[in-house]
């Protein structure tokens, strides 16, 4: 499988794991973002793990009148790159 269809498979099945009904504090995304980090290069490392937790952000947002970007938000953005 090439980098580029690796990297879109991750983004969606990190996004899936968020939107679809799981256990509270169960989502992958961590995994997701260490196994990443294990096998892309590192651009697309970083971005697999910030663009899954966007794509869903975007879903899960949808109606809620939540702000896109918040203290809160930045903050978990932030360490997931460190991850």
């Amino acid at each position: 499988m090439t980098t580029a269809v690796t990297t879109v498979l991750l983004v969606l099945l990190g996004a899936f794991s968020r939107v679809l009904p799981h256990p509270p504090n169960a989502v992958a995304l961590g995994a997701l973002a260490l196994f990443a980090g294990a096998r892309l290069p590192r651009a697309l490392a970083i971005l697999v793990p910030l663009a899954a937790m966007a794509a869903s952000d975007v879903v899960l947002d949808l109606g809620t009148g939540r702000r896109a970007i918040s203290a809160t938000r930045v903050t978990i953005y932030a360490t997931f790159v460190v991850i």
